[in-house]
């Protein structure tokens, strides 16, 4: 078998995971792909997570993509996935979401019953940091029609989740802009409004979050009040009572909300409630004051 690349070649691992290799280092095109996978599978820690690293460098190239899952990308993930160290698992993680960020590779991760598995796992992990990144992967292969019903009955959902309880903005508005996508069409609505995931109480949740910190993230706020849009405009008989009961206080807020952008979706789905509930509704709006 191929030998690993001597110690002088190797790239420190986090800028291996953020900095696109030069072509000279490893010959990904020929007999690099190899040694990558050699690496993968060594008993050794170190060099697992240096392989898992130096996977992440090289998909940040775009044409170095299809060579490496010829080469066992795929299964060389799933195998590094299994490991109990924090740091592969993230670089794994981030590796799988370079992948499936490019449309032409999300249905042969989403078909491969291991990929999807092993993707599970590291969203059901105790890392915040390894769930989030199987989380952003999921984001992207739900973009995907073609695979989305099998993903959503896989539950998947509940690693979304996990990103949308993330403390950073970028994260939160990832896993809002895939679940706005998913609320377009009526048939993912049972998915999203029922346990364990239940996105009503997870977006009430988030806007009073969010209303009390400093940094007022407008998309934020415009992606939920258009998910609450939606979800009432095909489902309200489905979403109406939940977002009564549970999430009137993110309306109300919402559809008083300073920008049109917010406001006008908000508002909307508020009007639409009180035609549907009326004088019940009275009281749950005067305790959202």
């Amino acid at each position: 078998p191929p030998t690993p690349p001597p110690k002088s070649q190797s790239t420190p691992l986090l800028v291996s995971a953020t900095t696109a290799p030069a072509s000279e280092e490893v010959d990904i095109m020929g007999r690099g792909v190899a040694t990558l996978v050699t690496l993968a599978f060594s008993a050794g820690e170190a060099d697992q997570q240096q392989a898992a690293g130096m996977i992440a460098n090289y998909l940040l190239r775009r044409e170095y993509l299809q060579p490496l899952i010829d080469g066992g990308l795929l299964h060389t993930l799933c195998h590094l996935s299994e490991s109990a160290h924090v740091g592969i698992l993230n670089f794994v993680g981030l590796a799988f979401y370079r992948v499936v960020q490019a449309k032409s590779a999300r249905p042969t991760v989403a078909r491969n019953e291991a990929c999807v598995e092993r993707l599970v796992a590291l969203g059901e992990h105790r890392s915040n940091m390894v769930a989030r990144q199987a989380a952003r992967s999921m984001c992207e292969l739900l973009k995907e029609e073609a695979v989305r019903p099998g993903l959503l009955r896989r539950g998947v959902l509940k690693i979304v989740g996990r990103l949308l309880q993330s403390p950073m903005a970028e994260h939160q508005r990832e896993a809002l802009a895939s679940l706005a996508s998913l609320a377009e069409h009526e048939a993912n609505h049972a998915h999203l409004l029922h346990a364990p995931f239940d996105l009503v109480q997870q977006l009430q949740a988030l806007v009073l979050r969010e209303q009390a910190s400093t940094s007022q993230n407008i998309g934020l706020f415009f992606l939920v009040a258009v998910i609450f849009q939606l979800l009432t405009k095909d489902s309200l008989d489905l979403a109406g009572p939940r977002i009564t009961r549970h999430a009137l206080q993110a309306l109300v807020l919402l559809a008083r909300h300073g920008l049109e952008l917010v406001r006008n979706p908000a508002h909307a789905t508020l009007q639409r409630l009180i035609a549907r509930y009326g004088d019940a509704l009275a009281p749950s709006l005067a305790a959202a004051e």
